[in-house]
């Protein structure tokens, strides 16, 4: 045999072995992340944040809310637990309750976003205003 097939061979045999072992010994935490594991919470934790949120804890309501829209999707439930972050200094909340209720054309809707609007003013002009552009293309689109 050829020194340059043996090492051919040699190499092909060695990245078989790799390719085989990393086959096997493949951790689960080495599988792709979907975007909303980062929102997922247990019972125990959903219960928890659940009484948390409603003693006036910003977080676990910002948590809560978040875990509604993006892994249940029960928008319903999101919107409610943004309601109550929405009264928590953080824009954020703000911002993404926004987002939820946009294209909906109940007064009382329009009327919440825009005092939204002007609360994130007084601490985030700049967010302010780009998210007033955003609704204001949103309602032109309607209309």
């Amino acid at each position: 045999m050829n020194i340059t097939k043996f090492h051919v061979f040699l190499v092909a045999g060695v990245l078989l072995a790799s390719i085989g072992y990393l086959f096997v010994n493949k951790d689960k935490t080495d599988l792709p992340v979907t975007p909303s594991a980062a929102f997922q919470l247990s019972e125990l934790e959903i219960t928890n944040f659940q009484k948390q949120a409603l003693a006036g804890n910003c977080p676990a309501t910002y948590k809560l809310a978040r875990y509604h829209d993006y892994v249940t999707l029960k928008f319903d439930e999101a919107i409610r637990w943004f309601r109550m972050a929405v009264k928590c200094p953080d824009v954020n909340s703000k911002l993404e309750l926004i987002g939820l209720l946009l294209g909906d054309e109940d007064p009382a809707i329009l009327r919440e976003v825009d005092d939204l609007i002007l609360e994130i003013r007084k601490t985030d002009p700049d967010a302010a205003m780009s998210i007033q552009k955003v609704v204001k293309d949103s309602r032109r689109k309607k209309n």
